[in-house]
């Protein structure tokens, strides 16, 4: 049954979906399943084909992007997350979620996930000055 969130913000959702796909479609780019929320399919990447799925998801009212990321054999690196971060989600905010185990939710033993807020910026800005009185983190 679809959640209760989802379905008063059915068009939010939707008109998120489309503003967040890339216009523009690169050639290692193919997709396999298109649904109102969510793409899946596949992206190759210096050889390495990488699985995705790219959804818009509402959690407590609020608008959220969820990227997953995996290979078959080993779990996607920095520079693949990164690729794939920048093309689907773009230049925002993106956090990685590490829950106590008790939470852990486990389908596929290679896959990363990372969201965005759509609407919202939950997380404080943690860079910091250094020593030298430039941002860091």
């Amino acid at each position: 049954m679809p959640d209760k969130d989802y379905q008063a913000r059915h068009e939010d959702i939707e008109r998120a979906m489309d503003d967040l796909w890339p216009r523009v479609a690169q050639s290692n780019v193919q997709v396999v399943d298109d649904f109102v929320n969510a793409k899946r399919g596949r992206v190759r990447l210096s050889g390495v084909l990488l699985t995705f799925i790219v959804e818009v998801e509402c959690v407590d009212g609020k608008l959220w992007a969820h990227l997953s990321v995996s290979t078959l054999k080993r779990t996607p690196n920095w520079d693949e997350l990164r690729w794939c971060k920048e093309y689907f989600l773009g230049d925002r905010r993106a956090i990685q979620i590490l829950p106590p185990r008790a939470e852990y939710v486990n389908l596929h033993p290679h896959v990363l996930h990372l969201y965005a807020p759509l609407e919202h910026e939950p997380l404080p800005d943690f860079r910091g000055v250094d020593s030298t009185g430039r941002l860091a983190i």
